[in-house]
């Protein structure tokens, strides 16, 4: 899933020595530079909160906390893999 960072576009057509006069090309290109996925974005946040093993904080509760995030890194991964077969075809 592939959604416009509003920021990043934004800057790219404010920068432009020629903002009145942009081409079409020019913002299919800052459209292109400003694209985010959003599901890789949330699986790296996800990802920052898995707890280690080997840390001193892993009990019984990290591992089920483990377990219910790798589940959802799972689904997104899936969910991911679906996206890009449909924009595939």
């Amino acid at each position: 899933m592939t959604v416009i960072d509003a920021d990043v576009f934004l800057e790219y057509l404010i920068f432009s020595k020629h903002i009145d006069s942009l081409k079409c090309g020019e913002v299919k290109e800052a459209i292109e530079m400003s694209k985010v996925d959003v599901l890789d974005k949330i699986r790296a946040e996800i990802e920052k909160e898995i707890i280690p093993r080997n840390s001193c904080q892993y009990d019984h509760e990290a591992k089920w906390q483990n377990m219910g995030l790798r589940m959802a890194l799972k689904v997104i991964d899936e969910y991911k893999a679906e996206s890009e077969e449909q924009d595939a075809q």
